[in-house]
Formats: structure tokens, C-alpha cells, sequence
């Protein structure tokens, strides 16, 4: 009886040692870590003030979503936008909505829309070329679009 208690003794001691350094090393590395995993988890926006002014921007997909909004963005800075898109109606519906948003801006930069199917590589280098024959400078351009294809 004797030797088992005393190994249970020893054992305890073993777990003792062991599980309390490593315990403590944990909850050194969550108080140290959560903190900053914190920081930088927060669902933040990045805001901008510097002016665009003269510069050209292109925008796939820039009719819906964050396509839309970093259109209307880029614009309020002073931005010349072409909206790169796919239905001509929702294009322009997106325009419109943009200027009417932006109306009392005096600062506010032009908004275009051009058509592009991004399905087609022949209709993308006509769009393309249309837009060099267009336009004089390209200086931002947003990738923004998805492509869908369906197979028939």
C-alpha cells in the first residue's frame, strides 16, 4: 500500500510539474496573441482622401457590389471611371445612380460605361481596342469582374 501511494504521489508530482509550466505558457501565448488577433479581426474600412484628380480608372464588374461602390469611390475623388460591364441596361442604371449619389459634389470625377463580355477573348481585344482608341491614359485598373461561362 505503501509503494502505491508513494506512486501515486510521484505521478501526481510528474503531472504536477509538467502541467503547470505548459499551462502557463498557454495562457502567456492567448494573453499575448488574442490582442492582436483582435485588432486585426475588427471588420475595418480603409478611407481615403487623396484626390484622383485627371487620372483614368477602368472597373470590371463595376455595376454591382464592390465594383459599384470602388466606382462611385474613385469617382467622388475626382477620378475619370469607365465601368467595364456586361448588360448595357444595368451599366447604365449604375451611372445614373452614381451621378444622382454624387450630384451636390462639385469635386466628383466622370463616370462612363462600356460594354465587355468576358467570356469571349475576341470581344475582349475589341473592347480593348475601342478603349486605346478611346482613351488617352489608363492609370488604375480594378479587376473586379467574375467570370461565368455555361457550356451548352
Amino acid at each position: 500500500m505503501y509503494y502505491l501511494l508513494r506512486l501515486v504521489v510521484l505521478n501526481a508530482d510528474h503531472i504536477h510539474n509538467f502541467f503547470v509550466p505548459f499551462l502557463l505558457q498557454v495562457g502567456l501565448f492567448i494573453a499575448t496573441v488574442l490582442p492582436v488577433l483582435r485588432r486585426y479581426s475588427r471588420r475595418g474600412t480603409y478611407h481615403s482622401k487623396k484626390r484622383l484628380d485627371g487620372q483614368t480608372a477602368f472597373v470590371t464588374g463595376g455595376n454591382t457590389g464592390l465594383g459599384y461602390e470602388t466606382s462611385k469611390d474613385l469617382c467622388r475623388r475626382g477620378a475619370r471611371v469607365v465601368m467595364l460591364v456586361q448588360e448595357a441596361g444595368m451599366g447604365r442604371a449604375a451611372v445614373h445612380k452614381i451621378e444622382e449619389e454624387l450630384k451636390g459634389d462639385a469635386k466628383r470625377g466622370q463616370i462612363a460605361m462600356k460594354t465587355i463580355n468576358l467570356g469571349n477573348f475576341a470581344k475582349i481585344r475589341q473592347c480593348a481596342n475601342e478603349l486605346r482608341e478611346e482613351e488617352t491614359r489608363l492609370d488604375l485598373l480594378v479587376l473586379n469582374a467574375g467570370v461565368c461561362t455555361f457550356q451548352n
